[in-house]
């Protein structure tokens, strides 16, 4: 008997794990055509200011051919090499270009506020239309001992022996950048892999998801794969699309089901046009988030106590 009642909870327990996935499936709603720049801007010289104009005709080109069709067209992380909003000469160059292809450009740059007499730096996100910035995003999830050192006054020797550590403060808010019809949200790079921030964007009214990053540091190593290999999970988890635009690769649409594709390679310089699939309503994840699984573990370990109880009084 004890055995049949193990067999039964077994069968609950994928029971409803079926029930779920079922209920999970999310519904897709038309579909947005979306081009995705691939610059492959090598790090080495991503920062010099002798290369600036060349990184920003170089992104101009990818940009006019993947606008074609568009309605959007995506940047990587960190593609501008300038202060948007404290360069006006490169904020007016973007403009113009948003412009002359008739389509908004969601471009990645760094930005900074100023606190008193502390600059905090920032790795936004901007939607830029012809007249000026419409929305910007700053990461929230900054990624420790890249983009920050953590215990800073503990760690404080860790600076001195690695200098290309950043020193970025963390984003305030979720946004949802606007688009007619489909509005968007964005996770900078490494945000992409933890599920409950990535699922908030999708709860706030995101139809489709972006993900910018810049790879460029890993070089030729299973890195930016690896990182690539994290976007299908968020995509299935809340049956939403999502478009990736990588400075050296992978750059790719990702659709509801986690399939990847179509993709441009590592160090290619090139553009996706690409339909984006909207999501239509929510999965049970992006409504309850974790529930199911602490419901399942909470299931487990009654199960197990009470398993041990019964060898207790034998």
């Amino acid at each position: 008997m004890r055995d049949r009642g193990g067999v039964a909870v077994g069968v609950l327990g994928v029971g409803a794990s079926l029930a779920v996935g079922a209920r999970h499936a999310a519904e897709v709603a038309g579909s947005l055509p979306v081009g995705i720049v691939q610059g492959n801007i090598e790090q080495a010289i991503k920062w010099e200011k002798a290369y600036q104009r060349a990184t920003l005709d170089t992104y101009a080109d990818l940009t006019r051919r993947a606008a074609s069709g568009s309605r959007l067209v995506v940047w990587p992380e960190a593609a501008v090499p300038a202060y948007l909003r404290y360069e006006p000469w490169v904020l007016g160059w973007l403009t113009r270009l948003s412009a002359d292809v008739g389509v908004p450009l969601l471009v990645g740059a760094p930005d900074a506020r100023q606190e008193g007499r502390i600059a905090r730096y920032l790795n936004s996100a901007f939607l830029v239309r012809p007249q000026s910035i419409e929305a910007r995003y700053d990461k929230m999830h900054l990624v420790p001992f890249g983009e920050y050192v953590p215990l800073k006054r503990l760690l404080f020797f860790v600076e001195a022996i690695a200098v290309e550590i950043g020193d970025f403060t963390p984003g305030r808010d979720r946004v949802i950048f606007p688009l007619e019809g489909a509005p968007f949200g964005t996770v900078i790079c490494y945000e992409v892999i933890f599920p409950d921030l990535f699922r908030r964007f999708v709860q706030d009214g995101a139809r489709f998801m972006v993900n910018i990053t810049n790879d460029a540091w890993f070089g030729d190593s299973g890195g930016p794969l690896q990182h690539l290999a994290m976007v299908p999970l968020r995509a299935v988890e809340n049956g939403v699309a999502v478009a990736r635009a990588a400075n050296t690769g992978v750059s790719a649409l990702v659709s509801p089901s986690g399939r990847i594709g179509p993709e441009l390679p590592l160090f290619h310089r090139g553009v996706l046009r690409v339909e984006v699939p909207l999501l239509g309503a929510p999965t049970f994840y992006t409504r309850f988030g974790d529930l199911f699984a602490y419901a399942c573990g909470a299931v487990t370990a009654a199960a197990l106590a009470a398993r041990l109880l019964a060898g207790g009084r034998r």
